[in-house]
């Protein structure tokens, strides 16, 4: 039976509460948008405002069941992802952006704002706090870091802003396969003018502990369309990655590459054969 591979996108069913509290179902994270201000195929809801050009671009929810404005409604964080590699990109656009779009009822997510440079590694995960939200980055490779980025909503100026950054040195006991985290630096931002979310810049916040650590995310895709993870002796487990599942690398030797992959929200390491991989 095949475990399921939960990424820092989760893709699972979602569902939004309207203001009548009628519910409408969600069938996945990927919004699937064809063009500026389309309705989703695969969703009930209508996105409009999109910033970029939706033929080089499709939307991936990162979060979907917070309220980033304090207005009581649920809003949208997602993800631009190229649809093709290499594409030349727009002035002002590049792939990989946080955007916010807020609920307007009926269905309808208006885009509100982006940070184009907020994302510095693939695996976030965002959660709910006071009047915004936050954004963790999970360092991998070598870069042993958690960096949160703590988001609040202006309401005089109708604006987000960063009110507090942390890194957490984060360790993994693979005997109790659980990873830990101590905190290690805070900054607390004063200025609301200077921190709006559009000019957050993640390699200015953590300069210094970048430039301790090695490059981020060395991302892993299998050439097959799903393989077994293998344990220490190369031996087949019964958990299975797919083409589609982000893996990252580790560590190498020569004929295999030591990985983690998130299953269930908890870290998985495993080998699999370099053969079998495009890196």
């Amino acid at each position: 039976m095949r475990k399921k591979i939960v990424k820092i996108f989760v893709i699972v069913s979602l569902v939004f509460t309207s203001c009548n509290g009628q519910t409408v179902g969600m069938k996945s994270s990927s919004l699937g948008i064809d063009s500026v201000g389309g309705v989703s195929k695969e969703r009930n809801i209508k996105i409009i405002n999109i910033p970029f050009d939706t033929t080089l671009f499709y939307l991936k929810t990162v979060s979907s069941d917070i309220d980033i404005n304090n207005d009581g409604y649920k809003d949208i964080i997602a993800v631009n992802i190229e649809k093709k590699i290499g594409s030349k990109m727009p002035n002002g656009v590049k792939n990989y952006m946080l955007l916010l779009f807020q609920n307007n009822l009926n269905n309808v997510f208006e885009f509100k704002e982006l940070s184009a440079y907020m994302l510095y590694y693939q695996n976030i995960n965002i959660y709910k706090y006071k009047d915004g939200f936050i954004v963790k980055s999970n360092g991998s490779g070598q870069d042993n870091h958690n960096y949160y980025c703590y988001i609040r909503y202006d309401l005089k100026n109708k604006n987000w802003f960063l009110e507090k950054s942390q890194v957490y040195l984060k360790k993994y006991d693979d005997n109790l396969d659980k990873e830990t985290e101590s905190l290690i630096t805070e900054v607390i931002y004063t200025d609301k003018s200077k921190n709006n979310f559009n000019q957050i810049k993640f390699e200015d916040i953590f300069s210094d502990i970048l430039g301790k650590v090695s490059n981020p995310d060395v991302l892993i895709k299998i050439k097959s369309d799903s393989l077994f993870l293998l344990d220490k002796n190369y031996n087949k487990t019964d958990v299975v990655i797919e083409r589609d599942d982000d893996i990252f690398l580790i560590n190498e030797n020569a004929e295999y590459l030591y990985v983690k992959c998130f299953i269930n929200s908890t870290i998985i390491h495993g080998w699999i054969k370099t053969s079998e991989t495009d890196y």
